[in-house]
């Protein structure tokens, strides 16, 4: 019986025992599921009335639990139905005296399991109405059948990837967590909390409304200290080809009160003390989602993290159009581009004082500093003529220039000559080179680089 449906109507009045069991233990009414709809009722119905027992259910010898055509081996027609998705055979065999609980009381739950598996929310719906008028579940069940859901969508079983991909799988898995919302499970925090992080990394902003919607934390940390719009920026990049679902991930997050500033206890190095909006510049998802984010934290824009704003990362993108666009976008926003970075710990804290090393000229720069350091010349020239400065890292003392800071790259460096050629020509042109004293500028020690 693998689906030719003439040669059952032929044999079954022929006196066939459709309660026989094969070698595996498995019986004529578990293979409907694979039928065409419209013969399965009469079919199932045919089968009962030749001895099929409908809550049949192999023993777990039958040798693993799939066959060679992705079958269960283990299970009652029921759970057959429930695993293929076929909701004509689930309420024929319902309608036909199925329980929803099979013959072993210690496996009640495996048919919420495949449903919560296969993401099956109509399927569910109906065994959840079934299972109130029964035996209904309650406390620990719960809460491993949320578990399950939502684990299942990060780690989709074999026979199911055959079956939706994507989008249609996060729709399916939002639509099981609102089933069982809407039938009051209760839900632990941390599960919630989980099922959010994954949606949140799989840029899945649909799965992300439905778990905010049943009281997920937004600010929530997984082992790593990762919260969800972390997770989104540092593992979901990859995952990150429709900005758009991504710009609705980040406003369900920032609208529900995920902070765009960073906090202390990160464990990965890749994100401790970064805003959001250096995340975005440096992992580098579309353009329109850093502009998304910038715009977010526009307040905030000239915020020093870690010693750094956001303009001093505008370097980070990977190709040069993408770095011009940025900083085009950072100075449109207000960006400061004379701000110097600093070593001062951030959050204002006075009590935690100042940074052990002091603040010199070797670590405080301008964002042109910086892009002069990676010889960046057609950035360089594009921050001065946008109102970069010509001076930098004055304090503690130390007066120097950015000639000052080029003599020093060039200085260890085979190719010096062409590096201070390259650099003379932008900066000779600047308009405030001789209002800066540029050609004779000179540092604390009274040398000046162009003399």
């Amino acid at each position: 019986m693998r689906g030719d449906v003439e040669k059952v109507y032929l044999l079954l009045p022929d006196g066939s025992d459709a309660s026989i069991n094969e070698k595996r233990n498995i019986t004529p009414l578990h293979y409907p599921v694979s039928f065409p709809e419209k013969h399965i009722p009469a079919i199932a119905w045919a089968l009962i009335r030749a001895g099929a027992r409908v809550n049949s259910q192999p023993e777990e010898e039958a040798g693993g639990f799939f066959d060679n055509l992705g079958m269960c081996l283990l299970g009652t027609p029921l759970q057959w139905a429930i695993i293929c998705r076929n909701q004509v055979a689930m309420s024929v065999l319902l309608y036909l005296g199925a329980s929803i609980f099979g013959g072993r009381p210690e496996s009640r739950l495996d048919y919420f399991f495949a449903c919560a598996q296969t993401v099956c929310a109509d399927t569910l719906e109906i065994l959840l109405r079934e299972s109130l008028t029964t035996q209904p579940l309650h406390g620990r069940d719960a809460y491993n059948l949320f578990f399950h859901a939502g684990s299942g969508h990060s780690r989709v079983p074999d026979f199911q990837r055959y079956c939706m991909h994507g989008k249609e799988w996060e729709e399916a898995t939002a639509k099981v967590f609102g089933t069982f919302a809407r039938y009051g499970f209760p839900i632990r925090e941390r599960y919630k909390n989980k099922v959010l992080m994954g949606a949140a990394r799989d840029n899945c902003p649909t799965l992300v409304h439905c778990m905010i919607d049943v009281g997920a934390d937004v600010n929530a940390v997984d082992k790593f200290f990762l919260r969800p719009i972390n997770a989104l920026l540092l593992y979901g990049i990859e995952r990150i080809s429709d900005s758009s679902r991504t710009s609705q991930i980040i406003h369900l997050l920032v609208d529900n009160g995920a902070p765009m500033m960073p906090y202390d206890n990160y464990i990965d190095v890749r994100i401790a003390q970064k805003s959001i909006l250096q995340l975005a510049i440096e992992f580098g998802p579309p353009f329109s989602t850093v502009e998304l984010i910038a715009r977010l934290t526009q307040r905030d824009i000239n915020r020093l993290t870690n010693g750094k704003a956001a303009i001093h990362c505008g370097q980070l993108s990977e190709t040069q159009e993408e770095r011009i666009q940025i900083i085009s976008l950072l100075i449109s926003l207000s960006a400061d581009v004379n701000l110097e970075t600093s070593h001062q710990y951030d959050f204002d804290d006075s009590s935690r004082g100042w940074h052990p090393y002091p603040r010199d000229t070797s670590c405080c720069k301008t964002a042109v500093c910086t892009t002069l350091a990676d010889e960046n010349w057609p950035l360089a020239r594009y921050y001065l003529k946008n109102g970069g400065p010509v001076k930098y890292g004055i304090s503690g003392g130390h007066c120097r220039t950015i000639v000052h800071l080029v003599l020093k790259i060039a200085a260890d460096e085979p190719r010096r000559l062409q590096i201070f050629e390259n650099f003379l020509e932008i900066i000779l042109g600047h308009p405030r080179a001789k209002e800066h004293g540029l050609v004779d500028c000179k540092d604390f020690e009274g040398f000046s680089p162009l003399v």
